[in-house]
């Protein structure tokens, strides 16, 4: 696993370094791909302004993926089957119950997918 926070911005497949972002050049030929500052492709921003908006997308990005999975685990809750709710309320006395955790289980155990938008 990279130790590099990445994402994928259009067709860019980039990554955050030290010193700000990078994208991915693929290289012509038998050339090799290379990572090269996104500063250079990202214009007409320059420098650390390219940063901070690559920085405030990256965060846009993951409260998104975020929000989504709530999203999806609210829809769960509100339209899952019966006895998944039974299942749910039994455990929910339980101290060390973790709600989000035990919806994704189920979710993933049942395929479930909401019937509304």
């Amino acid at each position: 696993m990279s130790e590099f926070e990445t994402m994928q911005v259009g067709s860019l497949e980039l990554r955050k370094v030290g010193d700000g972002w990078q994208y991915l050049s693929e290289g012509l030929g038998g050339e090799s791909d290379r990572w090269s500052d996104a500063a250079d492709i990202l214009g007409p921003f320059g420098g650390s302004g390219v940063n901070d908006l690559l920085d405030a997308l990256s965060i846009a990005k993951t409260g998104l993926e975020e929000a989504l999975r709530d999203a999806t685990r609210f829809r769960f809750i509100v339209d899952c089957p019966i006895r998944e709710a039974v299942a749910i309320s039994r455990k929910a006395d339980d101290l060390s119950f973790d709600l989000a955790a035990e919806c994704d289980r189920l979710i993933a155990k049942t395929g479930f997918v909401s019937t509304r938008a």
